[in-house]
């Protein structure tokens, strides 16, 4: 599943979780905001996040650049940085944020590209695991901050005996009240009544909503991946999930996304593969019958979602991958 994050990554490549190697785990030392080693660094890391996410409030991006990590500066130019900051800047600008992040993590270690970190995930409810996005032998400080139901992911590395900005991602409230845990709630009741695929969108939604970064998995989401795990391996709801059979006629489904838009509303989005040409009357047409069919069989789906999409495919491709599609967003009502 997807969730769009609003992200000051510059050319830092997005990262996929699936199944680990073992030899992707790193056993580097992760320690945590009360523990000595990261108590010692705890004034020079929390004094250089404020001074970048001030610089960010105010959409100066030389001021970031300036104190940045040199990995950032050699992936991204002054545009580029100019450009993302200027996106993020209204949803900070007028944010109220806490000097004191919530939390905050200390790693060291010589961590590739895609290396994970293991940072007692199971163990403790701040627990987490960390994927390095870009590789180096610099100490990382990971810092976490919660203003009502936004968070803001910060990652810092020490370079030339400073703390030096690498990257954030910034997550908005949810609007009406959403929350990780009111959809872990809802999916829950639906387990309990046997509705299973209902069960799997919401849990698998409500891992999204607790996301907090590309680079992150944290106990949250732990917990709800735990729930996941054996409808995943449902071969009853995988082939429900699979096939969809509508007025006599069935559709080959490929994928389920859940996406958060700039404007925070929900959407979920099925990807199925189909034989028409790209061309919005014929695959507006077809959406409008898979959406009959996905109202009628579910017909709860629309309190918990605002929208859905149905990209059209003309061929399966890996999660991540890059393939032509079109999509039409509708509104459960039919509407667009």
């Amino acid at each position: 599943m997807k969730r769009e994050l609003l992200s000051v990554a510059f050319m830092i490549p997005a990262l996929g979780w699936t199944k680990l190697a073992f030899g992707q785990l790193s056993f580097t030392t992760c320690w945590a905001a009360h523990e000595r080693e990261a108590s010692q660094e705890r004034p020079a890391i929390i004094k250089a996040a404020n001074e970048a996410l001030e610089a960010m409030q105010r959409s100066d991006a030389d001021a970031v650049l300036k104190n940045a990590h040199p990995a950032l500066r050699d992936s991204a130019s002054s545009a580029q940085a100019k450009a993302i900051i200027q996106q993020m800047a209204p949803f900070l600008k007028n944010t109220k944020l806490p000097l004191e992040p919530s939390d905050f993590k200390l790693i060291k270690g010589d961590i590739s590209p895609g290396v994970v970190v293991y940072c007692y995930l199971r163990e403790r409810a701040d627990g987490l695991i960390y994927r390095s996005s870009v590789g180096g032998k610099d100490p990382r400080a990971l810092l976490f901050f919660k203003v009502g139901g936004a968070s803001l992911h910060v990652e810092l590395r020490q370079t030339g005996g400073r703390w030096a900005f690498l990257f954030a991602h910034f997550m908005p409230a949810m609007a009406k009240g959403r929350s990780a845990a009111s959809f872990v709630a809802a999916a829950d009741s639906y387990l309990q009544k046997g509705d299973r695929w209902m069960a799997f969108i919401l849990y698998a939604a409500a891992d999204q909503l607790a996301a907090v970064s590309r680079t992150i998995i944290t106990h949250e989401q732990h917990l709800i991946e735990e729930k996941l795990k054996p409808l995943a391996a449902d071969t009853a709801l995988q082939a429900q999930r699979k096939t969809w059979k509508i007025d006599g006629k069935t559709y080959d489904m490929d994928r389920t996304s859940v996406v958060i838009t700039m404007d925070q509303s929900l959407v979920v989005m099925f990807s199925y593969l189909t034989s028409l040409p790209f061309e919005e009357e014929p695959l507006e047409k077809e959406g409008l019958g898979l959406l009959k069919g996905l109202n009628a069989q579910h017909p709860e789906l629309s309190r918990y979602f605002d929208a859905v999409v149905f990209e059209a495919l003309h061929g399966r491709t890996p999660v991540g991958s890059a393939a032509p599609s079109y999509r039409t967003v509708l509104k459960f009502d039919g509407t667009r």
